[in-house]
C-alpha cells in the first residue's frame, strides 16, 4: 500500500511538472538547500539550459523564481553550524605530568587551521632537554602537517611524544580542531 502511494504519488508529480512550466512550479515548492541536491543556479528556470562557459551565480543571486515567502528561505545560504573559530585563536592544552616532569603545549589556530605549537613546559632535566631539542620540532611539524596529534613517536622520545600528543589533543579538543 505505502509503495503503491508513492509510486501515484510520482506519478502525480511528473503530471505536474509536464503540464506546467518550470517557473510557475518553483514558486509552489519549497526546497530546503543540501550538499547532494544540485544550486539552484544550475536548475532551468528560463526554458533554456544555462551554458557551460557561464560561472556560477551564487544562490542567493537566483532572480528567474518569484519572491514569495516560500522561495525566500531556497535562495538564502544557511548559516554553517561548523564553523571556525575566531581568526587567530590560542589555546593551552593541559599540563601533563610525566616521571621526569610536567609538560604542556600552546596552540596558535588562525581560520580554523593549526598553525603554530608552542612548548610551554617540559622537564628541565639534561637529557630531556637533549632529546626534545631534536624531538619537539619534529613533532610540531607533523602535527601541523596533519593537523591532528595523530602522529609517529620517535624512538627513544616516547615519554615526551606521550606528553605532547595528550597535551595537543587537548587543546585541539578546545577549538574543535
Amino acid at each position: 500500500m505505502r509503495r503503491t502511494l508513492g509510486l501515484v504519488a510520482l506519478l502525480v508529480l511528473g503530471v505536474v511538472l509536464l503540464l506546467n512550466p518550470l517557473t510557475d512550479i518553483l514558486g509552489t515548492i519549497a526546497v530546503e538547500p543540501t550538499a547532494a541536491a544540485p544550486s539552484p543556479t544550475t536548475a532551468v528556470t528560463n526554458g533554456e539550459p544555462p551554458l557551460d562557459d557561464e560561472p556560477e551565480a551564487p544562490p542567493s543571486t537566483t532572480q528567474e523564481a518569484p519572491t514569495t515567502s516560500s522561495t525566500s528561505t531556497t535562495t538564502t545560504p544557511l548559516p554553517s553550524t561548523s564553523e571556525a573559530p575566531a581568526p587567530s585563536t590560542v589555546v593551552t592544552g593541559r599540563a601533563i605530568a610525566t616521571r621526569f616532569g610536567d609538560f604542556q603545549v600552546e596552540i596558535e589556530v588562525e581560520d580554523g587551521v593549526l598553525v603554530d605549537i608552542v612548548t610551554l613546559q617540559e622537564p628541565g632535566d639534561r637529557r630531556s632537554l637533549g632529546i626534545n631539542q631534536t624531538a619537539l620540532p619534529r613533532y610540531e611539524e607533523a602535527a601541523i602537517e596533519s593537523q591532528s596529534a595523530d602522529i609517529d613517536v620517535i624512538s627513544g622520545a616516547t615519554v615526551t611524544w606521550q606528553a605532547y600528543t595528550v597535551s595537543l589533543q587537548a587543546a585541539l579538543d578546545a577549538v574543535g580542531i
